[in-house]
């Protein structure tokens, strides 16, 4: 199927395009449209910058702190009833005290634990990235279905409006026949409820037509006032997968697998930052202070400047934790070990999911090689049995027949080519191709 894999390969290249009130759409400015405007995808990339900024080594904690204080303060004290004291004047005085400082404060070591928590900011960054491209295969599947799906329900719509045209005229011809006494009453009746049957499922029809373009525009995020018209025609896919090759595609590529194996990676970082508790902290503080008093009496002055500096290392080591650390470590150690069995369970659960999926994909091949060798018959008769109403050869019930045999028939091709396209998309979805095999 060239044409959808060629669309894929918008997401390489993420044009902008601004819908009109009526536009032509094309696959590939569906996908393109649909990855610029898309909540989900809007959201991650959101995401993606926060886990991005939060990966640094000054989060991880590998640069110091450094903090500056100043207090300043101004006392004024009134003796009130003037009464002295031995070698002290009486009157007002005044005290102006102005301090500062700056510390600094650094961790040297702490177990190898700013290493470990760069390694897990980056490990959080690549869940993100990866949750950001599942959340954009998505995006990518779901546009093609619901453009393809569109396709398929207009189609659809053509097939019922063929079949009600055929009713309508056949409706005419009974009444003209009746009108000149070749033909029942009877006959007539069944002619007009064939046609209001007939009718009927074109409009109804039409209505699945028009609920599949407005669900087409939701998944673009379009507003429905926006008239919208499909310019790609509907092809069945026809590539041949190897299994062997889309196992190793899957295991190597699958976005959900590569973001649980990250999570494995994640949960023995955990354990090494448990064992990090073991080792001691070596920490570095150092800093500077200024201070300045002055004191005013009515006759007496008296100021006072300092400064001074210092530096200093402190080893800290715990030597018991009530088996805090052990616990720690051995929890991480657990965790690890489901994360494991998840993988294995992930990894053997969407293994049998492509199996099927590739089952089904080679069976829906066959099935719309036959459904299409059964439409032709079908178109066949109904054209030599239009004939033979009308000489007679055959009646009215077997007439409708044929009509029935060739709206099956042509509805079972349109509804194997849907599915055949669903089982394709999920096929290159899973295998991690849906993107990237676009590129070649």
């Amino acid at each position: 199927m060239n044409k959808l894999t060629f669309s894929i390969i918008i997401y390489f290249s993420i044009i902008t395009f601004s819908l009109k009130a009526q536009d032509n759409l094309s696959l590939d400015k569906a996908l393109s449209y649909a990855l610029d405007n898309n909540f989900e995808i809007a959201i991650t990339k959101l995401n993606d910058s926060i886990a991005k900024t939060n990966n640094s080594w000054a989060a991880a904690g590998a640069l110091p702190i450094i903090s500056f204080s100043g207090v300043s303060s101004n006392t004024r004290n009134f003796d009130i009833d003037q009464t002295t004291t031995p070698n002290q004047p009486a009157g007002n005085n005044t005290v102006a005290a102005l301090s500062a400082g700056v510390n600094l404060n650094w961790v040297l070591f702490d177990g190898f634990k700013v290493r470990i928590r760069k390694e897990k900011f980056e490990q959080l960054e690549a869940i993100s990235n990866g949750n950001s491209l599942a959340v954009i295969e998505a995006t990518l599947q779901s546009t093609i279905r619901a453009y393809y799906q569109t396709l398929i329900e207009k189609e659809k719509l053509k097939v019922y409006e063929f079949i009600q045209k055929i009713s309508a005229d056949r409706y005419e011809y009974e009444k003209i026949k009746k009108e000149y006494g070749n033909s029942t009453s009877f006959d007539e009746s069944r002619a007009k409820t064939v046609f209001m049957s007939d009718k009927a499922n074109y409009i109804n029809q039409k209505a699945v037509y028009n609920n599949s373009i407005r669900n087409l525009k939701y998944t673009l995020n379009l507003p429905d006032s926006i008239s919208i018209n499909l310019t790609d025609s509907l092809s069945a896919p026809n590539a041949d997968f190897d299994s062997v090759q889309l196992v190793n595609d899957f295991i190597a590529n699958n976005s959900n697998l590569k973001t649980m194996y990250i999570n494995l990676e994640l949960q023995k970082n955990e354990i090494k930052m448990a064992k990090a508790d073991y080792y001691p902290t070596l920490t570095l503080s150092a800093g500077s202070d200024y201070t300045h008093t002055y004191i005013g009496y009515e006759e007496i002055k008296s100021t006072n400047t300092g400064a001074d500096a210092y530096a200093k290392l402190a080893l800290n080591y715990t030597i018991f934790k009530a088996g805090y650390r052990k616990r720690a470590v051995a929890i991480a150690q657990i965790s690890e070990t489901i994360t494991t069995i998840e993988i294995e369970d992930m990894k053997r659960s969407l293994s049998n999911h492509l199996y099927n999926t590739l089952d089904l994909y080679k069976t829906q091949k066959e099935m719309l090689s036959a459904t299409q060798e059964s439409f032709k018959a079908a178109a066949l008769n109904l054209e030599l049995a239009d004939e033979k109403f009308k000489n007679g050869t055959i009646n009215s019930f077997n007439y409708r027949d044929i009509q029935l045999n060739y709206q099956q028939a042509a509805l079972s091709i349109l509804n194997t080519e849907g599915n055949l396209i669903n089982s394709y998309t999920e096929l290159l979805r899973l295998s991690g191709k849906i993107v990237s095999e676009s590129k070649n």
